[in-house]
């Protein structure tokens, strides 16, 4: 539900962004579009009504013929012969206009500038005209406000539309997100109830397995305090051993059961060095037994929950110790950077070959089965540690050789 929610905001938040800019475009083209339009239209009646000019005519009447569109004719000393606006008629030399000055060397040309008589920007464009005396400049002029004025009168249907579109991208957005998320909605779901089944399965097995294995042991153990036989008390030490691997077994399975669903991280500050130590601590017998140098260097802080980091530092030191040899040594290192964190830990024991080494973290896996037996191993430490890397997102390599030992790098 979760993921279609999500890749419901996501794919509206990109249609939305799309028909904003596709908004933006349009006003954009359509405003250009009617700037050229107005350019347009100055020259095309300047040019009908320069070649409408002739010596006979009114020239106010002339000058007046379109009341939407500024007509000016200018003398060929500057000053105003016929203006469509009379009221603004001045003194002022017309020569030193831009339009006038282009139409005067031949070369006419739009002009958009702001108006001093009328305090406002026109489009501007003129002709020189001659005359049985002498000549004129024909003028005429569109107010810049106009042309802005049909964008501002087309933005309420640009709206309209958007809105409609916007609606039916909307509702076909939500129609295919459904259609493209039914499969995986019942997938996941099937995943939900398939995960509840297998946590049930291992809680229940694992209470009918250690019902029994509780009272062997509780057997054997009483049997051992009552017997003298030292053959039966061998036996007795090997049912009490396996036993007691089964339980482990057990317990190893319930937690990997555990990582695969963990419905939410509860994380909390927690030294690195402090969980070393509190491991080495429960593991000081086996490590003293095969006198292995236990070394740690540095500290560091990590966000995490605290039986995780335990379990996966603990894994990591059992394998190190597991596999090392006698007078061995373990040498667990913690870098902290600014916005990680890594953990090293480095044994001088019997190492993995390289062809084996992509696959020590499947479950049940053993580079030395026999080995791994005896010392009490189930196979799953391995897959404990990478399911608490996957739950956090942090990396796990690994590098060994035969002979010298193997360097197991956790980066937080």
């Amino acid at each position: 539900m979760k993921v279609k929610k999500r890749l419901f905001w996501f794919t509206t938040l990109i249609i939305f962004i799309g028909l904003c800019s596709l908004f933006v475009v349009s006003v954009y083209f359509n405003h250009t579009n009617n700037h050229n339009i107005a350019r347009n239209n100055v020259v095309e009646i300047t040019r009908l009504v320069a070649n409408m000019h002739f010596d006979d005519v009114d020239i106010e009447e002339f000058a007046a013929l379109d009341s939407n569109i500024r007509i000016t004719v200018i003398a060929s000393d500057g000053s105003i012969v016929a203006e469509s606006n009379p009221w603004i008629w001045g003194t002022t030399n017309h020569l030193t206009r831009p339009e006038i000055q282009a139409a005067a060397v031949g070369i006419p040309e739009v002009h958009i500038r702001f108006s001093e008589s009328l305090q406002t920007n026109f489009i501007y464009y003129a002709l020189r005209v001659d005359t049985s005396e002498s000549y004129v400049f024909v003028r005429a002029a569109i107010p810049v406000a106009s042309v802005n004025a049909y964008l501002v009168q087309s933005l309420p249907l640009f709206l309209a539309i958007m809105l409609m579109v916007a609606f039916l991208c909307f509702a076909v957005n939500r129609t295919l997100i459904d259609r493209i998320t039914r499969p995986f909605d019942s997938i996941i779901n099937e995943n939900r109830i398939n995960a509840k089944r297998r946590e049930e399965f291992f809680a229940n097995a694992s209470h009918e397995l250690k019902t029994p294995l509780t009272a062997i042991k509780g057997f054997t153990e009483l049997t051992a305090i009552n017997n003298k036989d030292e053959t039966i008390r061998k036996y007795i030490n090997s049912i009490t051993r396996e036993t007691e691997r089964m339980s482990t077994l057990i317990g190893d399975m319930l937690k990997l059961s555990e990582l695969e669903s963990v419905p939410e991280i509860m994380p909390t500050k927690i030294s690195l060095l402090g969980v070393v130590n509190e491991v080495y601590e429960t593991m000081s017998t086996a490590i003293i037994e095969k006198n292995i140098e236990f070394i740690v260097i540095g500290d560091g802080i990590i966000m995490a929950e605290q039986g995780h980091i335990y379990e996966l530092v603990k894994n990591l030191i059992e394998n190190a110790v597991r596999y090392n040899v006698q007078g061995g040594k373990i040498t667990v290192s913690i870098k902290a950077g600014r916005k990680n964190m890594r953990l090293v830990i480095a044994d001088t024991g019997i190492g993995i070959p390289d062809e084996e080494q992509s696959r020590i973290f499947e479950r049940f896996y053993r580079v030395e089965k026999s080995r791994s037996q005896q010392s009490g191993g189930t196979g799953l430490g391995l897959a404990i540690v990478k399911h608490i890397c996957a739950l956090y997102g942090w990396k796990l390599s690994v590098e060994s050789s035969i002979g010298i030992g193997t360097e197991v790098t956790v980066d937080m």
